[in-house]
């Protein structure tokens, strides 16, 4: 079992718990009740404006959507099959690329979210908006998946001189369109209006838009090794013909799924980060808990 021994040196258990249901951080007279945060709103400001305090984030941002589990009575609780504990309270997230320390929060309550709403950018160009605010004009560049991605709304980033990159949809509002339909393995293809760029890549069971300093055109490769000169450097790896499905332990004990692994990884092609991630990921809920604890390991010897 976890235990912190320090906090049984000042009270029990039970004194704990009473503590827990006494906690009060608004006061009811002056408490605006149509917040669905008012009750922790002083809380969450305090948070949130600590984080930006108490640490200068560095180039690259990243924004996305976290889930913690929640499965008592909550007007605002989503339920999302795809996350891991599908019932919860949904966040938007920023946090700084190198360090994932947090510099914004945002909770998700439907139409009363916390964020300022911006013409022609949308409920996701908004959250953007919203949280880059205090860093816009800095040089910063960010990071986000496809349901935040759009023409415009990296036009007006750019405008504000913080760059962007992600993976996109294709039927995006002002998403141009390719004229290549099928490509062969290791060609791409990019648009441009003059400074944003939108690349097409083909790939096979792996979905990831591999941008490498965004915003710069690329030529094309027609496969294998790229030439010394080509500042894309894409080399067969990035687009395998079959990507393997990624292993996990289930029942297996340790040295077995980390055999089983090794052979998957050995037909990957990936590097060494990519499948030290895959290789903790796909442990057990109990190891991965004792592992919580611990120091990450930088890599764990997949491949020789």
């Amino acid at each position: 079992m976890f235990a912190t021994p320090f906090f049984g040196t000042l009270f029990s258990q039970d004194r704990f718990l009473v503590l827990l249901r006494c906690l009060h951080f608004f006061n009811n007279a002056t408490a605006i009740l149509s917040d669905p945060l008012y009750k922790i709103r002083n809380v969450l400001i305090s948070l949130t404006s600590a984080f930006g305090r108490v640490f200068v984030p560095y180039k690259d941002l990243c924004i996305d959507e976290s889930l913690m589990l929640w499965k008592g009575r909550l007007a605002f609780r989503q339920y999302i099959p795809s996350k891991r504990h599908r019932f919860g309270v949904k966040f938007f997230v920023m946090c700084d690329v190198k360090t994932g320390f947090v510099q914004d929060i945002i909770v998700y309550t439907g139409s009363t979210t916390d964020i300022k709403h911006y013409e022609g950018l949308g409920v996701s160009g908004s959250v953007v908006m919203t949280m880059l605010a205090p860093h816009l004009g800095k040089g910063h560049t960010l990071y986000v998946d496809n349901w935040y991605s759009s023409p415009t709304l990296f036009q007006h980033l750019l405008s504000n001189s913080t760059g962007a990159c992600g993976t996109v949809r294709s039927n995006r509002k002002g998403m141009p369109l390719f004229g290549c339909s099928e490509m062969q393995r290791g060609e791409v293809e990019f648009q441009e209006n003059g400074k944003v760029i939108t690349y097409q890549k083909y790939r096979e069971n792996l979905m990831r838009e591999l941008l490498e300093e965004h915003h710069t055109p690329r030529r094309q490769s027609t496969g294998g090794r790229p030439a010394a000169d080509n500042p894309l450097r894409l080399t067969a790896r990035h687009f395998p013909c079959k990507v393997p499905q990624t292993a996990s332990q289930g029942r297996h004990s340790v040295t077995d799924y980390a055999i089983q692994f090794r052979t998957v990884a050995a037909a990957s092609g990936w590097n060494n980060e990519v499948l030290t991630v895959c290789f903790l990921k796909g442990l057990s809920d109990t190891i991965q808990d004792e592992l919580a604890t611990r120091e990450p390991p930088d890599q764990v010897g997949l491949k020789h």
